[in-house]
């Protein structure tokens, strides 16, 4: 006994000796005891296993690799099994408050910390024989504060995340040590940016979409643990995410939790809206299979939806044949637009973006910036720049290149 309740090592033993009783000992010790209790009986009954297996005698003389293998099969599936009966529970007793922003938050914390294909199984059978009801057609039909959250609570119980866990799982430690660092340096990005006052600012926002945006499902699965980690399991990074942003910058950033670079440009896109910087730094980002695959979902809104709500003139022009794949024409209308006066950038207007963009324009043509920027291309990129540069004055009776 421990304090007057019986110790987890106890419990043990009475799920040893009650095993149809499994769910209803655990259950009890949930609504009882807590969460903290529950997980204290998981870790003293993975504990206990090996020792329980080695009492036993196989029946027939095993080799030694199958024998270390089945025992361990065996734990995995008495861990996996104590784990699910804790977050169906969890989950059970969260159900009803995901009209409300903490209640949905509790709900999809749940499913995050789930990252087992074996648990989550078992997890979601549970939940259907506690209510009676599938998860997923639980959560296809529950009262969520918007689409946004539906779709992260089904992305954490879809078999896109299991293969993403199972590959993860056959990754070799040196290699898994590595992205784990990665991903350790990757949330604590995201985190400085969510605990800042400033968080939905664009300028502060755009930060974690650079830091999600490119990620693959595997990197993003490691940036889920490690922010679990780094907020003791108080927090995921969808919670942070949904807290400290709001409309279009969630979108984005939580577009990138897809571990879908192509889907998460696009929406990217679409919140940069008339900032063609932002829309260039996405295209230029993209390989050129990536590209065609954002051109091909993108189709119906023409060739050029990219550059939809860029006025015309050379960012047009530049983005215009970023999409079409032609990286050194947009490199070359950048540098030629980069040489012009300018003083020929700036532009009476009472739009505030069209204004910040003007002073931006006439910045990067600066006499140290031109140099700065002309010394990091390429003699190719130069002679291209050249040739547009020529071809323009040709039509407009300019002074040449030379």
């Amino acid at each position: 006994m421990i304090g007057g309740m019986p110790g987890p090592d106890a419990v043990v033993k009475l799920l040893a000796e009650y095993p149809r009783e499994h769910d209803a000992i655990i259950y009890a010790c949930m609504t009882t005891l807590g969460n903290s209790y529950v997980q204290q009986v998981i870790k003293a009954s993975a504990a206990a296993q090996p020792k329980v297996q080695a009492s036993v005698a196989a029946p027939q003389p095993q080799d030694p690799h199958v024998a270390d293998e089945a025992a361990k099969l065996k734990v995995k599936e008495s861990v996996a099994e104590l784990n699910a009966t804790t977050y169906a529970t969890l989950l059970v007793a969260a159900k009803d408050d995901t009209d409300n922003k903490q209640g949905r938050w509790k709900f999809l914390n749940v499913l995050d910390r789930v990252d087992d294909p074996l648990t989550r199984h078992k997890m979601m059978e549970k939940f259907k024989a506690l209510t009676g009801q599938p998860l997923e057609m639980f959560i296809a039909h529950a009262d969520w504060g918007g689409k946004r959250d539906q779709d992260q609570a089904l992305a954490m119980i879809s078999a896109k995340r299991g293969q993403t866990e199972r590959e993860l799982e056959k990754m070799p430690p040196g290699d898994r040590k590595q992205l784990a660092a990665k991903a350790n340096a990757w949330a604590e990005e995201v985190l400085k940016v969510t605990r800042s006052k400033d968080a939905d600012d664009d300028d502060e926002a755009v930060k974690i979409a650079r830091v999600l945006g490119p990620r693959t499902p595997i990197e993003i699965e490691m940036i889920r643990a490690a922010i679990r980690k780094t907020t003791n399991g108080e927090r995921t990074i969808y919670q942070e995410l949904d807290r400290s942003l709001s409309k279009g910058n969630e979108d984005e950033a939580v577009a990138g939790l897809d571990g879908d670079p192509v889907h998460s440009a696009i929406i990217g896109i679409a919140n940069a809206g008339k900032d063609a910087e932002r829309v260039k730094e996405l295209l230029e980002n993209l390989t050129s299979k990536q590209l065609a695959e954002a051109n091909v979902r993108q189709a119906i809104f023409g060739p050029n939806w990219a550059a939809a709500h860029i006025a015309e003139g050379p960012d047009h022009e530049e983005i215009v044949k970023l999409l079409a794949g032609d990286k050194a024409g947009a490199n070359a209308v950048h540098i030629v637009d980069m040489l012009k006066d300018p003083a020929e950038a700036y532009r009476m207007t009472m739009d505030p973006d069209e204004l910040q963009r003007s002073r931006k324009t006439m910045d990067s043509r600066k006499t140290d910036n031109v140099l700065k920027e002309l010394e990091s291309k390429s003699p190719e990129e130069i002679n291209a720049a050249r040739d547009t540069w020529n071809k323009q004055a040709a039509t407009t009776g300019g002074k040449n290149w030379d």
